[in-house]
């Protein structure tokens, strides 16, 4: 005979002492666990399937280079990002030189499909800029690859 009482969310058998329990009591209970909790397991909303995983995995790489002073820098890629995020380690995003009126940034992000000031993407190639003197009136000094800058970057695939 089924449990006098029920369990309050999956509605198992709650057996009383005087109650007694059959073989069908318990197989219904299993199946009533087997799909709770087979449905929550293959529930994408909640979990990962194993191609989300597989998608994921390696998506974000990181690194990091010291700058060498020259006018360019160039990382390169095995794959070809859908973003890539480069900073000057310790520094401010940009910084305003009132003696010279001007901007200098000190981090640049690229994106396939937008042109930004001071880096360029194409293919697996990002190339950075590193100004070699005062911009121009309403310029911005690129400092991407200052001599021993010590630099970060992000590249999303």
């Amino acid at each position: 005979m089924p449990a006098t009482n029920k369990t309050e969310h999956l509605g198992l058998n709650d057996w009383v002492g005087t109650d007694k329990p059959k073989r069908s009591d318990f197989t219904e209970d299993n199946k009533l666990i087997d799909a709770a909790v087979g449905g929550h397991i293959n529930d994408t909303s909640k979990h990962f399937s194993e191609s989300d995983r597989e998608r994921w995995d390696g998506l974000i790489t990181s690194g990091m280079y010291f700058g060498t002073g020259e006018s360019t820098y160039t990382l390169n890629f095995e794959f070809s990002p859908k973003m890539v995020l480069v900073f000057l380690s310790g520094k401010a995003p940009a910084k305003y030189k009132a003696e010279g009126g001007y901007p200098m940034a000190n981090w640049a992000i690229a994106i396939p499909t937008v042109k930004a000031g001071g880096i360029t993407m194409s293919a697996g190639k990002v190339t950075l800029s590193q100004s070699q003197s005062a911009p121009a009136s309403g310029g911005t000094f690129y400092n991407l690859n200052k001599k021993s800058g010590q630099y970060g970057y992000l590249a999303i695939r």
